[in-house]
């Protein structure tokens, strides 16, 4: 056993308690009061142990604690000082702080006319709106657009069957076609023969004039008798009568003739009945009128459309307008032309300032967006 743990053993033995708890607990506790100092040489107490007990300290020791309270008190001077300067630092900012005062935000205040601002909903509504459908009954085949699709002229809409309607136009070109063809014939063809028979006909006509007066002189003569005269005479009016068929023929066959007006008449309405299918198979395509956008679609392919019902519903392209419903008591605050401005539900965070006022009513108000 060590001289320092004997000397612990018999402290403990004096004052009755453990010699444990006097390492862990006393012991540390005068440690921090500063009456007890650990050293390479052991436990020793400090001046300040002495004047609390009463007693002088050793002359030995005297000059060593003297030392250290000088030491000591170096330290404390040096905290002392830098805590004086925190201290001061702290006061400095302090200061500045208070006499700067507390930011605020400012607002420049400027003379200007009050301006009060109205909320509405409001609804898109376009000043051109047109529905499309057909003028025929017909089964649909193809439906090309949907709704929200942008159409230009002419584009096509809706696509019905045309089988039929193309087989109608196809006879009624054939008809027109042979139509053309006994026109063209009557031209050309049946004008030349009709010339020939008149010619013919002038020359047998010429014929018998001569043979009729040869048989009157023969018979004045005596050579001829009354029935050879009379027979004469009637080969001279069926020679009459043929140049009168042939020369009507010939007027028929001319451009004013009764033929040529009856085949030119007929060709007429073959050509009237071309049309009539091509206008007929025309109709089973539903076009776009202009520029527009689809706002409704009503029709499916397989449908049965009939004249009369709208299968689609068209915005024509344009300037839109925004229809607000407005209570009566904020009426005489608007006026026409007065700016507004528009927020879009995709677009909350974004103001379109591009309409105004045109028109106010009761039942609302209504704002051209450009």
């Amino acid at each position: 056993m060590t001289a320092a743990r004997w000397g612990l053993d018999n402290i403990a033995a004096s004052i009755g308690e453990e010699a444990g708890t006097i390492e862990d607990v006393i012991e540390p506790y005068l440690i921090q009061q500063g009456y007890l100092q650990r050293t390479t040489r052991g436990r020793v107490a400090t001046l300040a142990a002495y004047r609390h007990s009463g007693r002088d300290a050793p002359a030995s020791r005297w000059g060593f604690v003297r030392r250290r309270d000088a030491a000591m008190s170096r330290r404390r001077l040096a905290l002392w000082l830098l805590g004086l300067g925190v201290l001061l630092g702290v006061l400095a900012v302090a200061a500045s702080l208070w006499l700067r005062g507390p930011q605020v935000d400012v607002i420049e205040v400027r003379r200007a006319p009050l301006v009060r601002t109205l909320q509405f909903s409001a609804r898109v509504a376009t000043l051109s709106r047109v529905d499309i459908g057909s003028t025929v009954t017909g089964r649909v085949a193809q439906v090309r657009v949907s709704e929200g699709a942008e159409v230009r002229e002419g584009d096509v809409l809706v696509q019905l069957e045309d089988s039929e309607w193309r087989a109608a136009l196809a006879q009624a070109e054939a008809g027109e076609a042979q139509a053309r063809a006994r026109l063209a014939g009557l031209r050309s063809s049946g004008r030349s023969a009709s010339d020939a028979a008149l010619s013919q006909a002038d020359a047998t006509l010429r014929a018998t004039r001569s043979a009729f007066e040869r048989a009157r002189q023969l018979k004045a003569q005596g050579f001829y008798s009354d029935a050879q005269l009379d027979e004469a005479r009637r080969a001279l009016d069926v020679a009459q009568a043929q140049q009168r068929s042939a020369r009507a023929q010939v007027q028929a066959n001319a451009d004013t003739g009764t033929d040529i007006a009856q085949a030119q008449a007929q060709l007429d309405v073959a050509r009237a009945a071309s049309v009539a299918a091509r206008s007929r198979l025309a109709q089973a395509q539903l076009l776009a009128p202009t520029q527009a956008r689809v706002l409704v679609r009503a029709v499916e392919p397989g449908q049965i459309v009939q004249p009369g019902k709208a299968l689609l519903s068209l915005a024509l392209a344009g300037p839109t307008q925004l229809v607000a419903q407005v209570d009566e008591r904020f009426l005489e605050q608007l006026r026409t032309g007065q700016q507004a401005s528009v927020v879009a539900d995709a677009f909350s965070g974004q103001r379109f300032v591009a309409a105004r006022a045109e028109h106010c009513a009761r039942s609302g108000c209504a704002a051209r967006r450009h």
